[in-house]
């Protein structure tokens, strides 16, 4: 939480996709070069859809950090980001 508000350049892959081109995606997006993961909200339709393993360019604000349930009950927490610009690589 001590990033938010800050504007960030994310690339990575997409390792889990919900939600749609209509209603908007959220995914967990892992960075380059790291096993590092962030959630990231996209609020505007980038203008194709986007699955599982596509690689990302994302300029994106920082939000505050999210936590869910993991399938094995345990408790995660990871940095979210908001996106701004969207780019399929």
């Amino acid at each position: 939480e001590k990033h938010l508000g800050e504007k960030v350049v994310l690339k990575g892959k997409a390792v889990q996709v919900l939600g749609n081109r209509s209603e908007g995606f959220q995914i967990r997006l892992t960075t380059s070069g790291s096993n590092d993961i962030v959630y990231v909200y996209i609020n505007e339709d980038p203008g194709y859809n986007i699955i599982e393993n596509d690689l990302l360019t994302i300029y994106a604000t920082m939000y505050k950090t999210i936590t869910y349930e993991s399938t094995w009950r345990a408790e995660i927490t990871i940095p979210a980001a908001n996106a701004d610009y969207i780019v399929l690589r």
